[in-house]
């Protein structure tokens, strides 16, 4: 399969998922890179409960020449206080094919989801001092 085809195969299960009873409806669903002279495929899922920033995101890895060497997916919650960022990440897949993440995307979405909403404020260990 192409890229596009294992993409595509994400961005359905994202579509099952997002529909299925007992998740966020209000899941955003982001697919643009952040960087305009290195463009690639990418996905990331963000929604707010409880105070709390939750993601599972799939992003590529890239080599010495900027070429893409394997695919991660992980889940992350965080929140800000008192000018302190508390953030706790999890990983789903990490240095795998596309095609392997792409094959279990719903069973990692769904694992993830509930890995990370299940944490509770007091299990996110802080990470930084915000300006």
């Amino acid at each position: 399969m192409t890229e596009d085809e294992l993409f595509q195969r994400i961005d359905n299960a994202i579509d099952r998922f997002k529909r299925a009873d007992g998740y966020q409806k209000r899941i955003k669903v982001s697919k643009d890179p952040h960087s305009e002279w290195l463009t690639f495929n990418w996905r990331q899922l963000t929604w707010r409960e409880n105070g709390i920033e939750y993601l599972i995101e799939v992003f590529p890895n890239f080599d010495e020449r900027e070429d893409i060497s394997s695919w991660t997916m992980y889940t992350a919650a965080s929140y800000d206080l008192d000018r302190k960022r508390f953030n706790l990440k999890k990983l789903l897949a990490e240095k795998a094919s596309l095609k392997i993440i792409a094959e279990n995307i719903d069973q990692l979405l769904v694992s993830g989801y509930k890995l990370v909403t299940s944490i509770t404020k007091d299990e996110i260990p802080f990470a930084v001092n915000l300006k």
